[in-house]
């Protein structure tokens, strides 16, 4: 049987498990822990036991564990029923956990070995579990017997039940890695490496044999990636919960906004989110009232049966500063911040650039409140009807997308999209309670440019120089623009030898510089109109 019995179980089957249980099988069973198959009526459940060497150490043990439990198993299972009683050997914290799922399960018997797409898909399953419970701190374990599984239809969806013993970051992030490749080898070949070697020794009882030497559909890409996991003696081996989700293709694309430091500059001007947007009162005044009372203060939105925004739309010329926007915009909610880039999410394999996009999302719904913010948005959601044959792949990445944006708000995340060309975008997507708001970004107002002259001309030596009189000749330019003609002026006055930048080196650089917007540029946006707001 594909369990782990290392020692004779607490309870055999037909024993009573809590107030109401009754134990069918035990599927885990070491020093430390148990894990069983429990029924309660007509509800299936799993018993827990984990023994610990004093009070302190037990208390604290129990707490991690409730935490790990509620935090990410809320979705399959709830705790119902906990013990926590002092024995001779130590303390023993019991607890009874209910199954939403009536086919998640424990034991690996029956489960086939994995195709290459599903193995892939578990893998990084696995890798987002972790990732969950890194930011909490918290390291759970996979081992045999011991790990939640309900089938997908591409992949596992994987519950470690036990979290590894508290001690450095370092050591529970590396055993985690190990427990990872171990359980994923598993599910691959059918062997288990393991075979009760302690983990915490990195010992494998059984030699090490590439995976897909047991397993013919899995591809030689995979199969090296768990050696160099498992197998110590690789010189560039895996073992942080980062580097592997890079090798297999997760970007570390969330940035906490809530939890960064400010930079200096920020702490010495006090300006924060929106206010660090230079000028556009407008369009800050738009996303105020549109986008950030609703998340702030919803009570009085629901009173009226209007719902928070779904989505929203920032198109126009580009260089005016859509993506700065749209990470102010996060910082004045107070949101976590996910950036999607369609070059980084793109692949070759079929399906691939699908489950990125899930991935993305996914962590987006578990650190909620937050903000998936697409740039380049044209280019993962092209019009479907102007695919040709060979792109048909693209319409299942459209699906996709447009799976995550039905009702999206109601978990919390703010879809923000922006692209330099709003015609090219599939018109489903555009619809209302997908994107609800489609706003505008132009050029830079009078007082955007005076600001960005100030921004770019500070810390640089400068003359006394008429600032409205630059940004006036300076109108129809983008953000991207007024930088380049500020450093080829500084490039200039260091030219001449000169100590400090003067208006004439301004003037200059904007007869050199002309807007990269022309006319034609922007006069495509008119076609396309604003909505929402």
């Amino acid at each position: 049987m594909r369990v782990r019995i290392e020692r004779k179980p607490t309870y055999p089957t037909g024993a009573s498990f809590g107030s109401s249980g009754v134990v069918e099988l035990c599927t885990y069973s070491t020093t430390a822990h148990e894990c069983y198959h429990v029924r309660i009526g007509k509800n299936k459940a799993i018993g827990i036991i984990i023994r610990s060497g004093s009070n302190v150490e037990g208390e604290r043990m129990q707490w991690r564990q409730v935490q790990w439990w509620k935090a990410r198993g809320g979705d399959v299972l709830t705790l119902t029923d906990t013990t926590f009683e002092n024995q001779s050997e130590g303390t023993a914290f019991s607890a009874l956990l209910e199954l939403r799922d009536a086919n998640a399960r424990l034991d690996l018997n029956d489960v086939e070995p994995l195709t290459q797409t599903d193995a892939t898909s578990t893998l990084r399953e696995m890798i987002r579990v972790c990732q969950s419970g890194e930011i909490r701190g918290l390291w759970p374990i996979f081992d045999t017997g011991s790990v939640l599984l309900v089938r997908k239809p591409s992949a596992y969806y994987t519950f470690p039940i036990f979290l590894a013993e508290e001690t450095d970051a370092i050591t529970q992030e590396s055993l985690c890695v190990q427990s990872i490749a171990q359980f994923a080898y598993n599910l691959v070949t059918g062997v288990d490496l393991r075979q009760g070697a302690p983990l915490e020794t990195h010992r494998l009882a059984t030699p090490l044999r590439q995976a897909r030497l047991w397993n013919k559909n899995i591809e030689e890409s995979l199969s090296l990636l768990l050696n160099r996991i498992l197998d110590t003696t690789q010189p560039h081996r895996v073992e942080t919960l980062s580097d592997l989700a890079r090798a297999i293709g997760i970007e570390p694309s969330v940035v906490s906004i809530r939890q960064e430091p400010p930079k200096k500059e920020e702490m010495k001007s006090g300006l924060q989110g929106l206010a660090k947007v230079a000028g556009m009162l407008q369009l800050k005044s738009l996303l105020i009232e549109e986008v950030v009372s609703p998340f702030r203060d919803p009570e009085p939105y629901k009173r009226f049966g209007i719902s928070i925004p779904n989505g929203l739309l920032l198109y126009g010329p580009p260089g005016c500063g859509k993506t700065f926007i749209a990470k102010q915009l996060a910082e004045e909610l107070g949101f976590n911040f996910f950036e999607l880039i369609p070059s980084q999410v793109a692949s070759p394999f079929i399906h691939d650039t699908v489950l990125k996009i899930s991935d993305i999302f996914a962590r987006a719904e578990e650190l909620a409140p937050s903000i998936v913010f697409i740039d380049e948005f044209e280019a993962l959601v092209p019009a479907r009807t102007d695919l040709g044959g060979h792109q048909q792949y693209k319409s299942e990445e459209v699906n996709e997308l447009l799976i995550h944006l039905n009702e999206s708000a109601q978990k919390q995340v703010l879809v923000m999209a922006a692209t330099n060309e709003p015609g090219k975008i599939d018109n489903a997507v555009l619809r209302p309670g997908r994107l609800d708001k489609l706003i505008y970004v132009g050029p830079p107002d009078l007082e955007a440019r005076m600001d960005l002259l100030r921004m770019y001309l500070s810390n640089r030596p400068v003359a006394k120089v008429d600032l409205n009189y630059l940004a006036e000749l300076l109108a129809g330019y983008s953000c991207s623009d007024i930088r380049n003609v500020v450093d080829d002026a500084a490039r200039a006055a260091l030219r001449d030898n000169k100590q400090e930048i003067d208006i004439g080196h301004l003037a200059d650089s904007i007869r050199r510089n002309p807007s990269s917007l022309t006319e034609d540029m922007l006069g495509k946006y008119s076609e396309f109109r604003q909505r929402g707001i």
